[in-house]
């Protein structure tokens, strides 16, 4: 079993075919995935959305959210 995190970043405004505009953002894709008959299979996924305002500094890695305490 293994655990893999990626994040991406959008820094400009995107325009789906049908006009919506999604605004700047972040996410954090968490994957869990297992080896069978020697490959390797994704078992899940998550993925936490960020939206502006981040907590980090332009450039710097987006933090992993949390649940609150």
């Amino acid at each position: 079993m293994a655990l893999i995190q990626a994040r991406a970043y959008w820094n400009e405004v995107i325009v789906l075919d049908d006009g919506t505009r999604i605004p700047p953002h972040g996410e954090i894709d968490t994957f869990v995935a297992v080896r069978k008959a020697n490959a390797w299979r994704v078992a899940a996924l998550n993925i936490h959305n960020q939206m502006p305002p981040f907590d980090t500094k332009p450039g710097e890695p987006l933090a992993v959210p949390y649940p609150p305490k």
